[in-house]
């Protein structure tokens, strides 16, 4: 107990000093968290001081079943973005980018930020410049924010649940971060099963070992799976391209940022391209004075697969 509540105090700490004094962007996190600015870098410390805590003055039986649940809650977060797409007329395979006036966001049924968007519809702490996922709420229904909210909330209970140690605090919050941002094929939840699996075997729990094992080694496998198909459903052999699907804003931004025109509202980027377009749009639409728009971009594997 002693060591988890230490973990809560150093983090707290941490948060204390990143906040004035740490700099927009932190490179040492972006292998740990997927992306190392300020806000996600304070989100994650206050997440394990909440995971921490938790888990020091609440104490729980060592079921099997909370385990399974801290591997499967994030994958469900991926779940409720599709459906969230299809309740919002959109498919269910498709990024989501939307544009405020100020910041471009996007969700994907690979990378989801819907927990993200949940969290800052509850509590706006962010300022408005942050990538908060506040924009998104506009395209995801009321209640699948309310579902993914309760979501998030019982990633931070059960990895609380679970944790015995600061090590697995540590590994318990980087699992209920992914559902926040990433879901389940994101870099938090890989590394948080591998501090897990660490974990378990040095308890002399091989099933629970090779449990948390298998999940991450299987996670990047499955989202390569998964989207291979995808760009074999929509590419065919022209897997050096991306699609994107203009709902609403200029198309004058899309052609600046370097969209070419397919016909009608479908456009195309070359895959290779496909962050620094992102970063172009958002600065096109800002030169604009755009006060909304909504782009779909249809995932595209061939990125990664060229490493």
């Amino acid at each position: 107990m002693r060591g988890r509540a230490l973990t809560a105090t150093a983090s707290l700490i941490l948060l204390t000093l990143l906040i004035p004094y740490g700099p927009d962007y932190l490179s040492p996190a972006t292998p740990l968290l997927e992306g190392g600015s300020k806000p996600k870098v304070a989100s994650f410390l206050l997440v394990v001081a909440a995971v921490s805590l938790l888990s020091s003055v609440v104490r729980t039986p060592d079921r099997t079943a909370l385990r399974v649940a801290v591997l499967l809650l994030p994958f469900l977060s991926n779940a409720l973005h599709c459906v969230g797409a299809i309740l919002s007329g959109l498919p269910p395979d498709a990024e989501i980018f939307t544009f405020d006036g100020v910041k471009l966001e996007g969700d994907s049924p690979f990378h989801t930020h819907l927990g993200k968007s949940a969290v800052s519809s509850v509590i706006p702490l962010a300022p408005p410049t942050v990538h908060s996922g506040l924009s998104l709420s506009r395209v995801h229904p009321v209640p699948i924010r309310a579902v993914e909210l309760a979501v998030v909330a019982a990633s931070l209970t059960t990895a609380a649940a679970v944790s015995r140690g600061p090590a697995t605090c540590l590994a318990g919050a980087l699992l209920t971060m992914s559902t926040v941002d990433g879901g389940g094929f994101s870099l938090p939840y890989i590394h948080g099963c591998w501090i897990m699996a660490v974990s378990e075997a040095l308890r002399g729990r091989a099933a629970g070992s090779l449990t948390f094992g298998l999940a991450a080694a299987l996670s990047p496998y499955a989202k390569l799976v998964l989207g291979t198909a995808v760009t074999a459903r929509h590419y065919g052999p022209r897997w050096d391209r991306i699609l994107l699907v203009r709902l609403s804003g200029p198309k004058s931004a899309l052609v600046r940022a370097g969209a070419r025109p397919v016909g009608g509202d479908l456009y195309a980027i070359d895959a290779r391209d496909r962050g620094a377009f992102l970063r172009r749009l958002e600065a096109e639409l800002r030169r604009e004075g755009c006060e909304w728009a909504e782009v779909l971009m249809l995932p595209n594997i061939y990125p990664y697969l060229r490493g």
